[in-house]
């Protein structure tokens, strides 16, 4: 039963063509996004330099100028502190979102290519985890032959489907070779 578990895995196995296909479409979307993510750290690293530079003026307006009384003074700098504390919180969120994002599709080639050999090594624990990463809704054995309704999504995308012919027409001046 095991090595016809091995043998099921392996036939879901994608081929190194899927795999620079998959890559390259998930590196395009990735490359995409974090456009969008610097700038927006961009933006957040802006703001930041602005508040602080707020923050500067404040202290010159009360310390040096006299220009602002100490109610006044307390008053901005609270509300100030507040807001650069929380645009250098949003900061920080936004560059922690970054992943080396070349290592971690390594790993995913890595397990999805050697996931009959991952299984064959894998302690018991590991075994379950990886069978509920590539099978999220369980695999099932029946009639000699492993099945399942739900693989994960980059083996769901690998399933061949069959194309119906019906509603399709021969376009004008072609014949149909029948």
């Amino acid at each position: 039963m095991e090595q016809e578990f091995e043998a099921f895995m392996q036939q879901l196995q994608p081929n190194a063509g899927y795999m620079r296909l998959y890559r390259a479409i998930v590196l395009d979307v990735w490359r995409k996004k974090q456009g969008d993510s610097q700038k927006v750290q961009g933006a957040l690293s802006r703001q930041v330099k602005e508040l602080r530079e707020n923050k500067t003026k404040l202290e010159e307006a009360y310390v040096y100028q006299r220009s602002i009384d100490a109610e006044t003074y307390q008053s901005m700098r609270a509300k100030l502190a507040e807001e650069l504390t929380l645009a250098e919180m949003e900061l920080h969120d936004a560059q922690a979102e970054e992943i080396e994002i070349e290592a971690v599709l390594d790993f995913a080639e890595m397990v999805l290519l050697n996931a009959s050999n991952l299984w064959k090594s894998a302690p018991s624990e590991q075994k379950q985890r990886l069978q509920q990463v590539l099978f999220p809704e369980r695999a099932t054995y029946s009639d000699g032959n492993y099945r399942t309704d739900v693989t994960c999504l980059l083996f769901s995308g690998m399933q061949m489907k069959p194309m119906q012919k019906e509603g399709l027409v021969a376009l004008p001046g072609i014949e149909p070779g029948f």
